[in-house]
């Protein structure tokens, strides 16, 4: 009897599920793109080049970039519901690849693809900012950095934890196989929740008070999305990612 082989011996998970989250979520990931481009440039052109404009632009965009980062990530959910679905983690597991692999590799990709689409947004804000304003002032670089950027990747970890978790413990249902077409939901929430609260604190208290509000969001979503992967073990069995059908 011929041993099955060890996980080590495969090729690289990793790029596989990378190249396919791209190619399955090909438009996700141009309708996120394209939501962010758009809206960078109507808000760019449209304020005027004052400082009251470059204020504007350089406080509202970084709270608006986690939202669209979300949507254009969905690529990895839609691979990992299919592979389950399909009954490749069956054949994986049988090959020695181990639950947490099969997690960590989704969950990357998927960070992964977020990042393609968080760097062409943040470069395109970058550079609109230096034609517009010809500066990149210290406390837009400050927001993009330690507000953008971070809460794109807790969102979108967030969300693909919430979409994996749900993929393995449900039964499908007809015409509800996939929680794909849900899971940006849970992603996109607390970014558009976040521009609320920060929208009434700023015209209550201030700018000051805002980035409070900012760093409360940032940490309470970091934090969601440890605890969801402190679960990998206990939610994640072999048994759950087995095919149902």
């Amino acid at each position: 009897m011929v041993e099955p082989a060890h996980s080590d011996g495969l090729p690289s998970l990793l790029r596989t599920t990378f190249r396919r989250s791209i190619t399955l979520g090909r438009l996700y990931l141009g309708i996120g793109l394209g939501y962010s481009v758009i809206l960078t440039l109507v808000l760019g052109i449209s304020l005027g080049k004052s400082a009251s404009g470059e204020s504007s632009f350089t406080s509202s965009i970084p709270t608006l970039l986690p939202i669209f980062a979300v949507q254009g990530s969905m690529g990895a959910m839609v691979a990992f519901s299919n592979d389950r679905m399909k009954g490749v983690f069956e054949y994986l597991i049988a090959y020695g690849v181990t639950p947490r692999r099969l997690f960590a590799n989704s969950l990357v990709a998927s960070l992964g693809v977020m990042s393609i689409q968080l760097g062409i947004s943040v470069a395109l804000v970058v550079g609109l900012s230096l034609a517009r304003w010809h500066t990149v002032s210290s406390d837009f670089a400050g927001l993009l950095l330690l507000y953008s950027i971070p809460m794109s990747l807790a969102s979108t970890a967030l969300a693909c934890m919430v979409g994996m978790y749900w993929t393995v413990v449900s039964s499908p249902r007809e015409g509800m196989n996939s929680p794909v077409g849900l899971i940006p939901i849970v992603g996109i929430a607390p970014s558009i929740l976040t521009l609320v609260v920060v929208g009434v604190v700023g015209a209550a208290y201030g700018v000051d008070a805002t980035r409070v509000v900012l760093g409360v969001a940032l940490a309470a979503i970091a934090g969601l999305a440890l605890l969801l992967l402190s679960q990998v073990g206990r939610l994640l069995r072999t048994d759950r990612l087995l095919s149902p059908m």
